[in-house]
């Protein structure tokens, strides 16, 4: 379910191109500093962008310095995140990691959940230990997402609703002071956590109803299903586009009212440009 907020490439300058890429190769060290090395697996594209958006808040310019990697040892890359951001984001995706295998666990008995939760278990106890807030947070908007899920919710608002709160929770910082700011988070958040769970839910569609896994968009709109899913698909097309974007301009609009101090181009790409060219990539498979 992660790793859909990303820029349009096509769109980027060069340089944009290469602090985004400096900034994913930032937070990638830093979970290999403040957890485990095998935490790195994890990483993806949303906890960058969380990196990012809260490390923009500093007006102060970012430091990119040039290091070596693990897995490229050969080439120097370049290396960019606060130090502060970049360890929350870090400790926020090593929650998110646990969490989601021990729900797999849980609800699917998966075998290759089972097998990872050994590397993942102690940056996520590290992780509780830093912020035991948000760690109850999302582990209560996951059980509140599995308790509809397995009541089979046919509202895809009301399906959406426990991630967009957590994506929310988690973009409202705790070293966010400002108020005004922290609320612009949280609903930056919000409507982007909706997005990536409906996104998810059209671009699974087709796997879910071959396996008979829980799809609220199916569900919703399963009076039209007659058998036959390219039918089905285009029918739905346009309504899910347009709750889509709408989402989209909803977190748009929340955006704009946070002091974005530096990366603003950047930025501006991933939510005006990056996320439309993201949903119109999944509803052209329709």
């Amino acid at each position: 379910m992660f790793g859909y907020i990303k820029p349009c490439e096509e769109e980027l300058k060069v340089r944009e191109m290469q602090l985004f890429k400096a900034y994913y190769c930032g937070l990638c060290r830093t979970l290999g500093r403040v957890a485990a090395p095998a935490a790195r697996l994890s990483l993806n594209y949303d906890m960058v962008f969380l990196n990012l958006l809260l490390a923009s808040l500093d007006k102060n310019p970012e430091q990119v310095a040039p290091g070596r990697c693990l897995l490229h040892p050969a080439v120097k890359r370049p290396f960019a995140g606060s130090d502060g951001t970049a360890v929350y984001c870090a400790h926020i995706n090593n929650m998110l990691a646990w969490l989601k295998l021990a729900d797999d666990r849980q609800d699917e008995g998966s075998v290759r959940a089972w097998l990872a939760m050994p590397f993942f278990r102690q940056p996520a106890k590290k992780a509780q230990k830093a912020y035991p807030f948000y760690w109850d947070e999302i582990a209560l908007q996951l059980h509140s997402l599995r308790q509809l899920e397995e009541a089979g919710c046919a509202s895809m608002d009301q399906a959406a609703d426990p991630f967009a709160r957590l994506i929310g929770a988690v973009c409202a910082a705790p070293f966010v002071q400002d108020q005004a700011v922290k609320d612009a988070l949280y609903w930056t958040g919000y409507n982007l956590g909706r997005w990536i769970y409906l996104l998810d839910a059209c671009d699974d569609l087709e796997q879910d109803l071959r396996k008979k896994c829980y799809n609220p968009v199916f569900l919703q709109f399963r009076a039209s299903y007659e058998g036959a899913l390219p039918d089905f698909t285009r029918s739905i097309r346009g309504i899910m586009e347009e709750r889509l974007i709408f989402t989209l301009d909803s977190a748009a609009k929340a955006y704009e009212l946070i002091p974005v101090q530096k990366n603003k181009e950047l930025l501006d790409n991933i939510v005006y440009l990056g996320l439309r060219k993201h949903t119109e990539d999944i509803l052209n498979k329709f």
